[in-house]
């Protein structure tokens, strides 16, 4: 990948991110087909995900861990391969009568005793769309600490659109989530989703025997990193957060009618909107 989050790029993305997406999506819709329901786990707020090691040389069990291998491997955070233990990953499927996905943080949230419950974050988050129907994602240049939004009015967001096979990556404690939009009745919006951990949360369940494909005979070599740089968002500016009734559009997990006739011309893509302080 020929660039890397940092400070001054809190988010970015690319298109086409791997070779054998195919196989990737065959995989995932496989996996999604069992209705598997993992039993809640003692001590933990959190549920419904996945872990993968990536510290003991395991090998990978499904399409889904060997994107996860390639983009690590990929270092689009620096030496992250060195950084992390593991990744959790999970699926997101909004059906056209479902409400988006609401704001929030990602993070891992157990009871810790007498110290009450414990909040951890992953140091990457990510977005894989493996359709283009429904409405973009949003994050804000915004973190949770201490339950309040620092700052407390975002000086940026990015709209990430759906468009399959492209690949958003942000920063682990940055606040976001999805705006509205109309979903066809027989075509979800399908998101799969992985954090990367310096320590591995207490949500996360190992992988169950029944999403383990590797005896399958898959070639899981195909799954290999795109060449492909990072993406250029498209930059509108704007003034304050307040103004032309954004900040009570965005409240309501609705793109602000000011930006709807820009987006329109600029079609399915990404896009960071930025305020005057």
């Amino acid at each position: 990948m020929a660039s890397n989050l940092s400070r001054d790029h809190p988010a970015i993305f690319f298109d086409s991110v791997i070779d054998g997406m195919d196989l990737l999506r065959e995989e995932f819709s496989s996996i999604r087909s069992f209705d598997y329901e993992p039993e809640e786990k003692a001590n933990s707020l959190t549920s419904g995900t996945y872990w993968m090691d990536l510290k003991n040389g395991v090998k990978a069990r499904n399409a889904i861990e060997r994107y996860i291998q390639v983009v690590t491997e990929s270092n689009p955070i620096p030496d992250l391969s060195s950084k992390v233990c593991g990744a959790e990953w999970w699926w997101q499927q909004q059906d056209f009568d479902d409400e988006p996905k609401e704001y929030h943080t990602d993070c891992d949230l157990c009871y810790g005793g007498e110290s009450g419950t414990v909040l951890k974050y992953p140091l990457m988050s990510s977005v894989l769309y493996c359709s283009s129907v429904g409405g973009p994602t949003i994050v804000f240049d915004q973190e949770k600490i201490d339950g309040d939004l620092v700052p407390s009015t975002p000086t940026k967001y990015l709209l990430s659109f759906p468009k399959t096979g492209r690949l958003l990556l942000f920063h682990g404690k940055l606040y976001h989530g999805v705006l509205q939009c109309p979903i066809p009745e027989d075509q979800p919006r399908l998101t799969l989703l992985v954090n990367w951990w310096t320590e591995r949360p207490n949500g996360p369940h190992d992988l169950p025997p029944v999403f383990d494909f590797s005896n399958q005979g898959a070639d899981y070599s195909v799954i290999k990193r795109s060449v492909s740089s990072v993406g250029k968002p498209v930059t509108i500016a704007r003034g304050s957060y307040g103004d032309d009734g954004n900040e009570e559009a965005i409240n309501n997990n609705m793109i602000p009618n000011t930006l709807k006739d820009e987006l329109s011309e600029i079609g399915n893509s990404v896009v960071q909107v930025t305020f005057r302080q």
